[in-house]
């Protein structure tokens, strides 16, 4: 994918959140009281500050797919307890196919990969326990 088209692609999320962010926390949580609204809400804020200021950084042309992880990114990390890799695509909900490699940018995983960098080292907390893993590679892919 070339550079204007990544920027393309995030400009459009950035265009879907900011019309759209209440929907979208509404459909994931109908309840009100929903503990993971406000977490989610907060996430998207500050998602799309740092895309927005990313794009602004660095111009149209000058943003390299590999900079941080945005959603529709593919990942691969490594978990520094085993040494094993992964190779994973930040997505949409509605596009999260685990056994394709698609996670959610909702779920716990994603959620913590998101705004990540190259190199950067993040532990993931799951339900049974904390993951320590290094991200390995970062490409960018827009899935329609």
């Amino acid at each position: 994918m070339k550079d204007n088209d990544i920027v393309r692609y995030l400009k459009e999320q950035l265009s879907y959140f900011k019309e759209r962010k209440l929907e979208f926390i509404d459909t994931h949580y109908p309840q009100p009281e929903h503990p993971a609204r406000a977490k989610t809400d907060s996430l998207l804020s500050r998602y799309t500050s740092r895309v927005q200021q990313l794009i602004e950084e660095t111009g149209e042309s000058g943003l390299r797919s590999t900079d941080i992880v945005v959603i529709g990114s593919t990942v691969t990390i490594c978990d520094l307890d085993t040494g094993g890799t992964d190779t994973l695509t930040i997505c949409f909900p509605d596009q999260a196919n685990i056994d394709g490699g698609g996670i959610s940018f909702l779920s716990p995983m994603g959620s913590q990969l998101l705004l990540a960098g190259k190199d950067e080292t993040v532990t993931i907390e799951v339900p049974n326990g904390k993951l320590p893993i290094r991200i390995e590679q970062i490409e960018f892919e827009a899935r329609t």
